[in-house]
């Protein structure tokens, strides 16, 4: 995702919400900094080096 202020980091979208059409921003797998409501949750160890 990458914000207004130019900063970006990696998202998961909802699956549910994007199977009806619509893109939904569920959390982010990391801080960013224009995005700061966003709830971070780390990604799975499989994918921290994506």
């Amino acid at each position: 995702m990458v914000s207004t202020d130019g900063s970006s980091g990696r998202v998961l979208i909802d699956e549910d919400a994007a199977a009806d059409g619509h893109l939904r921003v569920a959390h982010a797998l990391e801080p960013i900094s224009g995005e700061r409501h966003l709830a971070v949750v780390p990604p799975p160890e499989w994918a921290r080096d994506w």
